[in-house]
């Protein structure tokens, strides 16, 4: 949980997150991490990956690299990339 703090801190002194977290989905072997989230500016519901940089500091390029390969993803009504934060 310490890594979440961390993360809304790092989100806190910038720009407001426009994203609130909500439960933690448990995924297997991924670098990311799932939550069930809603946007603040609409309450729509949305799905929030996080990435934990202090756990996994040898893997932070593939996360990069996989976020800029999320941000090309277009699949109407399955995936749509909504905003990313680094």
């Amino acid at each position: 949980m310490d890594f979440l703090k961390s993360a809304v801190a790092s989100i806190a002194k910038g720009p407001a997150f426009p994203y609130s977290f909500g439960d933690r989905i448990d995924i297997d072997q991924s670098i990311w991490t799932l939550h069930n989230g809603t946007k603040r500016e609409d309450s729509s519901k949305c799905s929030i990956l996080s990435f934990d940089i202090n756990a996994n500091r040898a893997r932070l390029p593939l996360a990069k690299n996989a976020l800029r390969k999320l941000r090309t993803l277009r699949h109407p009504g399955v995936v749509k990339v909504l905003d990313a934060v680094e």
